[in-house]
């Protein structure tokens, strides 16, 4: 059987040291992506770099299992 889930992760922000509260605010363009993959049946697991503690290890145990991992991106 083929797995249904699949990684949204959320990369720390330039210049984030973790203890400006200013950058911990929800990654809503992956919560909106999230809910159309899961409209489709599909396990969603976000990864939040900003406030998960051990995000790396996270995501490589998460991996192991997914259909894919999709990051999201920042400009300035």
């Amino acid at each position: 059987m083929q797995t249904k889930k699949i990684i949204l992760f959320n990369p720390q922000p330039r210049g984030y040291s973790g203890e400006d509260d200013n950058y911990i605010i929800p990654p809503m363009s992956l919560l909106a992506v999230a809910s159309l993959i899961d409209a489709q049946g599909f396990t969603v697991k976000i990864i939040d770099a900003t406030v998960d503690e051990g995000y790396e290890a996270q995501i490589l145990k998460e991996a192991k299992d997914a259909l894919c991992l999709g990051i999201t991106s920042m400009t300035e």
